[in-house]
C-alpha cells in the first residue's frame, strides 16, 4: 500500500525537480 504513495511522491518530486532545473 505504501508503494503507491511512494510512487506518487517520487513522481511529484521528479516534476518539481524538473521544473527547478528547467528554470535554471
Amino acid at each position: 500500500p505504501t508503494q503507491s504513495s511512494s510512487k506518487k511522491f517520487l513522481n511529484m518530486v521528479d516534476k518539481l525537480a524538473s521544473n527547478k532545473y528547467f528554470q535554471h
